[in-house]
């Protein structure tokens, strides 16, 4: 696929249910893990990869430092809140946005197939 100014230069894949990947189809890949470490936090792991002609290239590193922050900065402040609120006494089962279409699909999905396998 070309790409082009009508479409997003990357494509973000996740892995149920702690595993991101996304691909900068100019630079290489990012790949994010959270792994729990109680039931209240856990530790964000990030790798890149660089495609391998751009390896050589002066401050290829710190590039690639300051693109993750602008990724993972932008969701931090909503996720922490997301984590407060999830709280056993503040928490409320309630509907997924109608913004949410993919989640939904996936999560009923992934519903589907584990009855599948009882």
């Amino acid at each position: 696929m070309n790409v082009t100014e009508d479409n997003d230069p990357f494509t973000a894949l996740s892995e149920y249910p702690s595993t991101l990947v996304v691909i900068d189809r100019g630079l290489g890949m990012f790949c994010f893990r959270a792994e729990p470490l109680s039931t209240a936090t856990c530790q964000l792991m990030i790798e890149s990869f660089v495609l391998a002609g751009l390896a050589d290239v002066p401050d290829i590193g710190a590039d690639l430092i300051a693109a993750v922050a602008v990724i993972n900065n932008e969701d931090t402040l909503i996720n922490e809140r997301t984590a407060a609120g999830l709280c056993p006494k503040c928490a409320a089962l309630g509907r997924v946005s109608h913004l949410e279409a993919a989640p939904w699909h996936f999560r009923r999905w992934l519903v589907q197939r584990m009855g599948e396998s009882t």
